[in-house]
C-alpha cells in the first residue's frame, strides 16, 4: 500500500471487471439454456436458445450469456467467430457464482460427444467454462486440440477449466 493511492485490484477481480465490461457493453447479447428450443432467438431469458444457435446468432463483439449446466457437442464443435460467451451464470437475475468449480457450484460445461474439438476459436473470448471430453484422433487439423482448436483472431480465454481431453497435438489448446 501507498499513501494517497488506491489499492489494484487482485488479478481475479480485475479480470471479473473487465469480462463483465466486455460482456455488457455489447449493444446484442443472446442467451443460452441447457435443453432449451433451437427455434427460440435467444434475445432474452425467457426466449433462450441452445447454445450452438446463440453463437449462430450472434456477430463479432456480441455476448452469449450462458445458464449453468451441460451442453453436448453432438458431433460438431461450438464456434466462436469474435463472441464472447460469458458461462457461470446461475439464474435469470445474471447472477454469477464466484467460484464456478467447487462442489458448491454447477458449471457451465461444454462437453465433447464425438466431435473432434469442443470448442474451434477463431476470435472472441470464454469466461467461466468448463471444457471437456474433446478427442482430436483424426489427421490435419483434426488431430489438433481436443479442448479448443484456435485458428485465428484475437481469443482469450479466462477463469475456464480445460481438462479430460485427447488430441495427437495439443490436448488442451492448439
Amino acid at each position: 500500500d501507498q499513501p494517497g493511492q488506491s489499492r489494484p485490484d487482485s488479478l481475479d477481480t480485475a479480470v471479473e471487471r473487465v469480462t463483465t465490461e466486455r460482456a455488457t457493453q455489447n449493444t446484442n447479447k443472446y442467451y443460452a439454456k441447457p435443453n432449451a428450443d433451437a427455434s427460440n432467438p435467444g434475445t432474452s431469458w425467457d426466449d433462450a436458445t441452445t447454445l450452438r444457435s446463440a453463437l449462430d446468432n450472434a456477430a463479432d463483439g456480441d455476448s452469449v450469456l450462458v445458464m449453468n449446466g451441460e451442453y453436448e457437442t453432438n458431433g460438431a464443435a461450438f464456434q466462436t467467430d469474435g463472441e464472447h460467451v460469458l458461462g457461470g451464470i446461475q439464474d435469470e437475475d445474471n447472477r454469477r457464482i464466484n467460484d464456478a468449480f467447487t462442489a458448491d457450484g454447477q458449471p457451465t460445461t461444454l462437453r465433447g460427444d464425438g466431435s473432434n474439438h469442443v470448442l474451434h476459436m477463431d476470435g472472441g473470448s470464454i469466461t467461466n467454462v468448463e471444457i471437456t471430453g474433446g478427442d482430436a484422433d483424426g489427421t490435419g487439423s483434426n488431430a489438433l486440440g481436443g479442448g479448443i482448436l484456435i485458428t485465428g483472431g484475437d481469443n482469450d480465454i479466462h477463469r475456464s477449466m480445460i481438462h479430460d481431453n485427447q488430441a495427437t497435438t495439443g490436448a488442451a489448446v492448439y
